[in-house]
């Protein structure tokens, strides 16, 4: 499970110990990093085998997220995802652009080494980009990365709203190696958002605000992934 806008390893202990007790999340990883009131935060119930922080820099001054790479175990076979939580949009388009992009290039780094010492490594990029579907999809391709995205109509698309419209700020990105049938494997469908009541707001349907008493302004992503035997 990756999180973002987590305040510190203790809020994500209690979050596991008060609210998602008894469903095996053993494992956790939180990077804290100075400057910065929130990071990314991983929950996971296979084993955890090592973590890192990819270091993207300051924008005005200001330190901008951390990139954190984990990797976990499942019976022999290993599973690298990268947690991302990229540059807001709300101090302005202009302002804020180059921190984003200093986020995609580190990724893409990273994702293009990890997959140069191993062209099938079973790899997934997740987390807040700030980049919708249409803004993101050329970048992704380019990263040698597929967007689950695409799978859905335009009707279905959204994880958080602006404006009291749908947006695509949230993304998994697989690697090749995801879509091979070895190891980790995703299969068509096996991507969605999780869109229970509580959630919504009753009238509109978009997400409540915890400010509105709500959990969150962004849907869960959902992904599935196999375990091939071969």
């Amino acid at each position: 499970m990756a999180l973002q806008e987590v305040e510190s390893l203790r809020a994500l202990a209690d979050l596991r110990d008060r609210h998602l007790r008894g469903l095996g999340y053993r494992h956790l990883v939180f990077v804290p990093q100075p400057g910065c009131a929130v990071g990314v935060a991983f929950l996971s119930r296979l084993p955890v085998l090592r973590t890192s922080a990819l270091a993207v820099g300051e924008l005005d001054g200001e330190p901008l997220r951390h990139i954190v790479e984990i990797e976990v175990l499942d019976r022999g076979r290993r599973l690298v995802v990268l947690n991302n939580h990229w540059k807001s949009r709300n101090e302005g388009e202009r302002r804020t652009a180059a921190g984003r992009r200093r986020a995609a290039e580190v990724l893409a780094r990273r994702v293009r080494q990890v997959l140069t010492e191993d062209p099938g490594t079973d790899l997934v990029a997740v987390g807040d980009f700030n980049e919708n579907l249409e803004e993101l999809s050329d970048w992704a391709l380019q990263a040698g990365l597929y967007d689950p995205w695409v799978e859905l109509p335009p009707r279905q698309r959204g994880s958080a709203a602006f404006r009291g419209r749908w947006q695509t700020p949230d993304h998994v990105l697989l690697a090749p190696g995801l879509r091979d049938e070895r190891g980790f494997a995703y299969r068509r469908g096996g991507f969605r958002v999780l869109r229970p009541a509580f959630l919504l707001e009753r009238r509109s349907g978009l997400p409540r605000r915890f400010a509105a008493g709500g959990s969150s302004d962004h849907l869960p992503l959902v992904l599935r992934l196999g375990l091939a035997e071969r």
